[in-house]
């Protein structure tokens, strides 16, 4: 992000400070933070629950974790195509 766009939520000014929590709002101050707090808050919540990740892929750490996950999917829908077509064998 551009320096251009780091403007103070309260006061439109530069703001070197941002929401460490969902790093979508900026600040000139940590007095303009808190005094933004409740209004940010519901904001902020929503930004974050969007950027962590989803509960699918908690405890898939390693790549390789990842790849046998997928091709797994795509084995069971594969399995699903066939069956609904009534070409499964086995």
């Amino acid at each position: 992000m551009s320096d251009d766009n780091r403007n103070c939520e309260v006061c439109q000014k530069s703001a070197p400070l941002q929401c460490s929590a969902c790093k979508a709002a900026f600040y000139c101050t940590v007095e303009h933070q808190k005094q933004h707090w409740k209004e940010h808050k519901a904001p902020c919540k929503r930004t974050r629950q969007i950027r962590e990740p989803h509960s699918w892929s908690l405890g898939l750490d390693k790549e390789g974790e990842k790849y046998e996950w997928f091709t797994d999917c795509y084995r069971l829908k594969l399995d699903d195509d066939y069956a609904l077509r009534g070409e499964l064998n086995g």
